[in-house]
């Protein structure tokens, strides 16, 4: 399976930097990944798990509620689908690694964009594209789609906010010590951008809350 979108061929830091303000998505692998799962069974999947989800979503309001993070997303969703254009699941081993694929590839319409593993740090990366993202930057299966659509952007209860360049989101610092990490973010926004979103693992943290780390 290949590609001839030259973005691909950078580094996970390099995408990032660009993929926020891509007016389109990089182009589609020559060939997608066989779906062999029946459509009405992955979508019945989704909706039998879809209360676990629910349950996931309630538990993480309540612990924000009871601990409040130090930033508050606001604004609203522009519905570019820039976000849909490049996401990050970190590549496993052994039956952890079919089950990631079966889960993502068919229950989900996730596909990988290249071959190319993406390092960053000590792990490697593929990069996903999706199939339910329609023209007008709407998803097709809004309905059911997985929790990391769910969470972003992302505002963790310890840590930076997670944002993509352009995007209808914003956050206030919700207290004063924070408040300079917002006016840097405003300051370098239109230059840097924050992380991918990871599937099934941790976004990346950055010890520089405005700058991009770079891959090793």
């Amino acid at each position: 399976m290949g590609t001839k979108d030259s973005l691909l061929n950078k580094t996970l830091a390099e995408i990032t930097e660009e993929i926020g303000y891509r007016s389109s998505p990089p182009e589609p692998p020559v060939s997608y990944p066989h779906k062999w799962l029946p459509r009405f069974i992955a979508k019945s999947v989704r909706l039998v798990l879809l209360p676990f989800v629910f349950l996931d979503q309630g538990a993480k309001k309540i612990a924000r509620f009871i601990v409040k993070p130090p930033f508050q997303r606001i604004g609203s969703c522009k519905k570019r689908g820039n976000c849909c254009y490049a996401i990050t699941m970190r590549k496993r081993k052994g039956p952890f690694e079919w089950f990631q694929r079966f889960w993502m590839f068919q229950v989900h319409n996730f596909f990988p964009r290249s071959n190319t593993f993406y390092k960053s740090g000590k792990y490697e990366y593929y990069l996903l594209g999706c199939k339910n993202l329609q023209e007008d930057g709407s998803c097709a299966e809004y309905s059911t789609r997985p929790i990391i659509c769910r969470d972003w952007p992302i505002v963790e209860i310890f840590g930076y906010p997670k944002l993509l360049k352009g995007c209808g989101y914003w956050f206030f610092a919700r207290k004063k010590e924070y408040a300079n990490v917002v006016s840097e973010y405003e300051k370098e926004y239109e230059k840097k951008s924050a992380p991918l979103p990871l599937l099934n693992d941790a976004v990346f943290y950055v010890d520089d809350p405005v700058s991009v780390g770079k891959d090793s």
